[in-house]
């Protein structure tokens, strides 16, 4: 009976714990799921630790994100720094660049979260764009891509020139619309991930793609979660 008493105590607990935070049990099922994927991937792949590394904080990093917790940068800067050792490793140097502008727009981020941040609920007020913002973006999204892939084929000796400019330039769009709390941010994180399945499936690095496949997911709920809470909003 004390037992069974000290469980019921401690799952009232934990859900006083995630209600103070404003953190939903379906919030909390999407981290444990995406955590424990994450883990025997790496069990099975027998991938270094950098990846590991990269991989946890990765995905921790992104489900954070989708809640709209401000922690999530402390996993992002963990996951940047290890990600940008893997790709400088493989000569993936559109990754490259892309990794470094997102360490530049991260320190601006924590700030401008921190602004926009609602302490009642622990999580960053999001904002919707404009159409006419929509369809500039989309425009250099296109161009972007483009003079990338030019570039990238032209300049470097990067293996994968389209896909590694496909799966980069709407990255630089995607977070500076983060940063800034706006929720069409995930349509351009699911194009990034989408091609970074395909990039890193050429390259044979199973852990990356199934870190990037669980970020394709997580795009969805983020998708999803943003524009649920836009509207409550």
């Amino acid at each position: 009976m004390k037992r069974l008493n000290f469980g019921i105590v401690k799952n009232i607990n934990m859900m006083n714990l995630l209600q103070k935070y404003n953190i939903s049990l379906k919030d909390a099922v999407v981290m444990l799921v995406a955590v424990l994927i994450q883990a025997i991937t790496a069990i099975w792949a027998k991938d270094d630790m950098i990846s590991f590394i990269s991989g946890m904080a990765g995905i921790i990093s992104v489900v954070l994100c989708s809640q709209k917790k401000l922690s999530f940068y402390l996993f992002g800067f963990i996951q940047l720094g290890t990600y940008l050792i893997i790709v400088t490793r493989e000569h993936i140097w559109g990754e490259f660049a892309e990794n470094i502008f997102y360490a530049i727009t991260m320190i601006i981020g924590v700030f401008i979260w921190i602004k926009n941040y609602n302490k009642a609920k622990y999580e960053v007020t999001p904002k919707e764009l404009s159409f006419e913002v929509r369809l500039l973006c989309m425009l250099l999204f296109a161009a972007g891509t483009m003079f990338m892939w030019m570039y990238l084929f032209s300049m470097t000796n990067d293996p994968y020139p389209f896909w590694d400019a496909i799966s980069t330039m709407p990255a630089f769009i995607a977070e500076i619309l983060m940063i800034c709390g706006y929720r069409e941010q995930w349509r351009y994180w699911l194009v990034v991930d989408v091609t970074s399945i395909v990039l890193w499936s050429m390259i044979g690095n199973p852990f990356m793609i199934v870190q990037y496949c669980l970020w394709t997911m997580n795009c969805i709920y983020g998708m999803h979660k943003w524009k649920e809470d836009l509207c409550i909003t």
